[in-house]
């Protein structure tokens, strides 16, 4: 009986690595945005604690205030710099999920393609074995071995 060889076998094992690949490409998206929130917590953290700093002293020097007022300025254009980059990761994972899913999508195709071809190298070694089978219990019956 000859060995099962699939002829798209190299095709497959290059599918399944794309397929990998995109899974690593999606975890290290997945990664940043987390990164991005927890960055975006210490913005938020960082505001309380100003908010908090002002009620605790209400009588403030103009220096002050304006350091305040400037401090507000840079945590909030921070605060909107890390949600639009949160942004462009959610984008840029929808897209890698997108080739995911394709690429799981074609690793299926090959293995089902796969499956079909070693039933049907089953079916036909099968039919092999019992034609050698009837020539073996012909010959015998030929030479009345019975």
């Amino acid at each position: 009986m000859a060995k099962f060889q699939f002829e798209f076998e190299n095709v497959k094992r290059v599918k399944e690595i794309l397929e990998k690949q995109a899974q690593k490409e999606v975890a290290l998206i997945d990664s940043q945005i987390a990164r991005q929130y927890e960055e975006r917590r210490s913005v938020e953290e960082a505001r309380r604690r100003l908010e908090l700093d002002v009620a605790r002293n209400p009588r403030r020097s103009m220096f002050e205030i304006q350091r305040k007022a400037d401090l507000e300025r840079a945590l909030d254009e921070k605060g909107r710099r890390i949600e639009r980059h949160i942004a462009e990761l959610k984008r840029k994972r929808q897209k890698k999920l997108d080739q995911l899913v394709e690429r799981s999508k074609e690793r299926k195709i090959f293995e089902k393609l796969k499956e079909r071809r070693y039933e049907a190298y089953l079916a036909e070694e099968r039919r092999h074995e019992l034609k050698d089978n009837d020539d073996m219990t012909a010959q015998k019956y030929a030479r009345g071995e019975s």
